[in-house]
């Protein structure tokens, strides 16, 4: 494609052109051997929309493990051996104190997980339901959920007290997706995301690259999110649990990841991008390089099982390069 004539792609994007699937392959081709053009220009588009703008948001687990699904990449599924057991849902003053740390620690909005495929039963939700109630009212923190697949009429409840976001991944292209979980489909996952959008619920919805999918894959995710419109996306980079099927898988190259970022801004211009789980691990000393290349946003703090680095390590990163939470 050329330096020129990404150059000029880049100004045509701005201006609301889409790339398609051809084109992405090219751009990430011709990236391998010299990634700072495409870093580039995902930075100039970035720019455009968003300036020095990021988002951030930390994450708790409120019930882990006990996942009868069989996802490759999860530690939390019964289906393997992992260090991981299944935890009891955390009492509600236990999520208060740590939500109320989180808040205290400066960031504003916090995202609820629960493991399994959904919320078990009406009991649960309505437990959840006053949990949410309670933080809103004494902490007064942004709350996004994470409770897998859901109907409408759950969704709209969600809605009615004050949930504005909420997570569903759809973790991987359609084609790989069998390849990854056989416990449910692909199209289940996309069920979800057009439920909450009918509700008008904000969605966050993204995958995680590096468990063995083609570039093919990557592409055909970004192009999956994109037609469902989603709000966020969230990259993660697998980061390998032992007793999982993808434990001995090779991690993601820093530079590798930091191509996919870009890749997908340039994909999804005015999208947020969040950087999530594995940045760490993968992307090692280049951590404040996400920034530049497309990313404008992370979740901060330990993720789901893995742990993260510490919230004020990473808001003095945003500080030290002058960007705006």
């Amino acid at each position: 494609m050329g330096d020129s004539n990404l150059l000029n792609l880049t100004k045509r994007i701005i201006k609301g052109y889409e790339i398609n699937k051809d084109e992405a392959y090219i751009i990430w081709k011709e990236s391998q051997n010299n990634p700072y053009e495409l870093f580039y220009a995902a930075h100039k588009i970035n720019s455009y929309f968003y300036g020095k703008r990021v988002d951030l948001c930390a994450i708790l687990s409120i019930k882990t493990g006990g996942c009868e699904e069989d996802c490759k990449f999860c530690a939390q599924s019964l289906h393997y051996k992992t260090n991981y057991k299944e935890t009891a849902y955390l009492e509600k003053d236990e999520i208060l104190r740590r939500v109320k740390i989180v808040k205290e620690s400066g960031i504003d909005r916090i995202g609820l997980v629960v493991s399994g495929r959904r919320i078990a039963n009406q009991k649960e939700f309505d437990r959840l339901s006053e949990v949410i109630r309670k933080i809103k009212e004494e902490i007064k923190i942004d709350i996004c959920v994470s409770l897998g697949e859901i109907d409408k009429e759950s969704a709209r409840k969600l809605k009615n007290i004050g949930i504005l976001r909420y997570n569903h991944n759809l973790e991987t292209s359609s084609s790989y997706y069998s390849q990854m979980c056989t416990t449910h489909e692909y199209n289940d996952r996309v069920k979800t995301v057009k439920v909450l959008k009918e509700v008008g619920i904000s969605v966050c919805c993204g995958g995680i690259l590096g468990m063995g999918e083609s570039i093919d894959d990557r592409i055909s995710l970004a192009l999956s999110l994109r037609e469902l419109d989603v709000d966020v996306v969230p990259l993660n980079f697998l980061n390998p649990v032992a007793g999982t099927p993808l434990a001995e898988i090779e991690m993601l190259k820093p530079q590798e990841a930091l191509r996919l970022i870009a890749l997908f801004r340039i994909m999804l211009p005015k999208k947020k991008i969040k950087i999530c789980g594995g940045r760490e691990v993968v992307l090692r000393d280049l951590q404040s390089y996400l920034f530049y290349v497309g990313g404008n946003g992370m979740i901060v703090g330990d993720y789901l099982t893995t742990k993260g680095r510490s919230i004020k390590d990473d808001l003095q990163m945003i500080k030290d390069l002058e960007l705006e939470v």
